[in-house]
């Protein structure tokens, strides 16, 4: 269980060069997601348990922040962890997210969302085994994800494209300690 936490939120220095800060109170990792025209029009702060917040400006530096509801949950993901959001160029109102267990959605931000792959996981929707994703980001209007066992995948931000299998990362990727008893290892060297 997380404990709440208040988060003052410098988002001056982000948008329009001045310091302000906003106090929310929430519990989770924060994340800001926004595009070419923030300015104008605002940007989205999500936590990783899917509680979204739209804000924007409010006269001067400050931004009125407006509650969008839980993104995760509106999407059918609740319980998930969101990793990041990400804005689609010219569209300044709509965002593409990523959870920890691979499903991918989009989001406006009144918190209307859906799943380009009809509630799949990225993984499934290749026919792969099933990986934690580890790592997230975009670039050139594309997502890129790692799984926890190296698996590499890429897919389009636009509606109906489908995730596409780009590799294998190469390398050790971080073992998980195991929790055997003392027991279970003394039996391993016997």
């Amino acid at each position: 269980m997380h404990k709440a936490r208040t988060f003052f939120l410098w988002a001056g220095i982000l948008l329009l060069g001045s310091i302000t800060s906003v106090p929310l109170t929430t519990a989770g990792r924060a994340m800001i997601a926004g595009g070419a025209c923030d300015q104008e029009n605002g940007l989205l702060l999500a936590f990783e348990d899917g509680q979204a917040y739209w804000g924007t400006p409010a006269g001067g530096d400050t931004l009125a922040w407006v509650p969008v509801g839980n993104i995760l949950g509106n999407a059918g993901f609740s319980g998930e962890k969101l990793l990041g959001l990400v804005n689609i160029p010219l569209r300044c109102e709509y965002y593409w997210g990523a959870t920890d267990v691979g499903h991918v959605f989009h989001t406006t931000v009144r918190g209307v969302a859906s799943s380009p792959l009809g509630g799949q996981t990225i993984f499934s929707a290749l026919g792969r085994a099933q990986e934690s994703v580890i790592g997230f980001g975009s670039d050139a209007g594309m997502l890129y994800f790692l799984g926890d066992a190296g698996t590499v995948i890429k897919m389009a931000l636009n509606n109906g494209a489908q995730p596409i299998y780009i590799g294998h990362f190469p390398g050790p990727l971080p073992t998980p300690a195991g929790s055997a008893t003392w027991g279970q290892l003394k039996s391993l060297y016997r």
